[in-house]
């Protein structure tokens, strides 16, 4: 009997999921230590969250809350491009899923003078681009940034 789908997800929602899971599952330093791996050692079949824990069933695990258990075959067949589309998107970001609440650091090339000075917080879930706000600033009014996600990394 085929395994019914809870929703339909797709690979964006999965890549960002798949990432959540990741960063629950690594330390910040690990995180970043794949995606420098990744970037430097490309190839399409391989992927250095593997060298931190068993990436596969963090993928699986976020599979399964949508109704798509792996392990059954018929279910395996329907979702393996969804599978490897999210994990390639979530890879090519650099696992860069920022949540509305993480510490940020502006990157030292995309930041003005005094930026290294300001605690960052990201204000919403990262879309397209990421909107942060200097939380340490002492003026009644604060300003929000939008960045590109590239600009940042977790604090």
């Amino acid at each position: 009997m085929a395994a019914e789908l809870k929703s339909p997800p797709i690979a964006d929602s999965l890549a960002m999921e798949f990432c959540d899971e990741l960063r629950a599952t690594l330390t910040p330093e690990q995180m970043e230590q794949a995606a420098a791996l990744n970037a430097a050692f490309t190839h399409p079949n391989v992927c250095h969250s593997h060298d931190f824990c068993d990436a596969n069933m963090v993928m699986h695990e976020v599979l399964v809350r949508h109704g798509m258990n792996a392990s059954e075959e018929d279910v395996m067949d329907r979702c393996t491009d969804l599978w490897n589309q999210a994990w390639n998107l979530a890879k090519a970001r650099g696992f860069r899923m920022f949540k509305r609440g993480d510490k940020v650091e502006i990157l030292e090339e995309f930041q003005d003078e005094g930026d290294d000075k300001f605690t960052w917080i990201v204000m919403e879930d990262e879309e397209k681009s990421v909107d942060i706000q200097p939380v340490d600033i002492p003026m009644n009014i604060t300003s929000l940034f939008t960045v590109q996600v590239g600009w940042i990394k977790l604090a």
